[in-house]
């Protein structure tokens, strides 16, 4: 094989096949779809957004201990966002619902003033999130077990 040759199969190799992620953009777009009827014009409020699993754990574990919840009792749901990143989020209800919960959970200092309510049209995998273990309910979950 040819110098250039080489080159460019380690070029497609690696801008092609990004760490962790196995799937294509129609599988990706399928998980959307997905999420997108499980949301069928609901709204869900995003507490947080973490670049990795570990992360999320972490954010999960001092959560639950602030607030003085049992892990046993609650879990959060996660979604695979389109940039990689994980949002940490409370329940799925209308749009008035969620930011009627924002307001609340604000002002009673349970979560931060950036916390946000979405459509999760740029999520295309669903979790559940049980103490440390992360349970795909739906969607193309891009990103492999660490």
């Amino acid at each position: 094989m040819s110098p250039n040759r080489m080159l460019l199969a380690v070029f497609v190799f690696f801008v092609f096949t990004p760490d962790g992620y196995a799937y294509t953009e129609a599988q990706m777009n399928a998980g959307k779809k997905h999420i997108q009827e499980n949301f069928g014009g609901t709204q869900t409020l995003v507490i947080a957004s973490r670049k990795t699993r570990d992360e999320v754990v972490a954010f999960s574990v001092d959560f639950l201990r602030e607030n003085n919840i049992n892990e046993k009792d609650f879990f959060l749901d996660v979604f695979e966002s389109d940039n990689g990143w994980y949002a940490v989020t409370l329940g799925i209800e209308s749009a008035q619902e969620c930011k009627d919960r924002k307001e609340r959970l604000v002002d009673a200092g349970v979560i931060s003033k950036d916390s946000y309510c979405t459509d999760g049209a740029r999520f295309h995998g669903q979790y559940q999130l049980y103490g440390n273990h992360f349970e795909h309910i739906g969607g193309t979950a891009l990103t492999v077990e660490d």
